[in-house]
C-alpha cells in the first residue's frame, strides 16, 4: 500500500515537472501565434499586450543611431555633414516615435513598407505610383509570409522571423524576451536594411 502510494505520488510529480516544462518551453510559441493571429484580426489590444514599448523604441533607436554613425564615417567629416548627422539623430527620434505606437504597430509588423519608409526618411525623395500602392495594401495582415522560430542563447530569449513572400531582403526579426515564466514581451524588431 506504502509503495502504491509512492508511485502514485512521483507520478504526479513527474506530471507536474513534465507540464512545467512543457508549458515553459512551449511559452514562446504560443505567444507568437497569439501575435499572428491578433495580427490577422487587427486585434490592437491583444498586440499591445505584448509589447514592451519603451524598450522597442530605445532599441529601434539605437538600430538607427549605429547606422547613421557608420554612413558619416564612412564620408570626409566636413561642417556640412556634421550639421546633417545632428538633424539625423532628431529625426530618428521623431520617426521612431511616430511609428512605435499602439496605432502604427499593427503596420509595424505587418510588412517592411513602414520600415523601408523610415529608411527612405534618410534618402533622395522619389514620388511613384508604387508607393500609394503599398499603402493602400496595409490595410491587412499579408496572408503569403512565411514564419520562423527559434530561441537565442537561452531561453529567456526568442525570435520570430517574418518573410513576406519568400524575400530575404524585406524579412523582419522580431526579438522577444521572457517575463516571468510564461510571459513574453517583444522588445525590438531588428531592421532588414542597411543604410548605403
Amino acid at each position: 500500500m506504502n509503495f502504491f502510494k509512492k508511485t502514485l505520488g512521483w507520478m504526479f510529480l513527474l506530471l507536474a515537472v513534465g507540464t512545467f516544462v512543457f508549458c515553459y518551453l512551449g511559452s514562446p510559441y504560443w505567444a507568437v501565434y497569439s501575435i499572428k493571429q491578433a495580427l490577422t484580426d487587427r486585434n490592437q489590444e491583444v498586440i499591445d499586450s505584448y509589447i514592451d514599448f519603451d524598450n522597442l523604441r530605445t532599441n529601434l533607436k539605437n538600430q538607427l543611431t549605429n547606422q547613421v554613425e557608420m554612413q558619416f564615417a564612412e564620408k570626409q567629416q566636413k561642417p556640412i555633414n556634421q550639421v546633417i548627422q545632428a538633424f539625423s539623430y532628431e529625426a530618428i527620434d521623431n520617426l521612431v516615435d511616430q511609428y512605435v505606437t499602439p496605432e502604427g504597430i499593427i503596420d509595424l509588423f505587418s510588412s517592411a513598407n513602414k520600415l523601408q519608409t523610415i529608411k527612405k526618411e534618410f534618402e533622395p525623395k522619389e514620388e511613384s505610383t508604387e508607393n500609394a500602392n503599398q499603402t493602400n495594401t496595409q490595410k491587412k495582415f499579408p496572408s503569403n509570409v512565411t514564419w520562423s522560430l527559434n530561441y537565442g542563447d537561452n531561453t529567456n530569449q526568442f525570435f520570430a522571423i517574418i518573410k513576406p513572400n519568400q524575400k530575404e531582403n524585406d524579412k523582419i526579426e522580431i526579438s522577444l524576451v521572457r517575463e516571468g515564466f510564461f510571459g513574453w514581451k517583444v522588445n525590438n524588431i531588428l531592421l532588414p536594411f542597411k543604410f548605403n
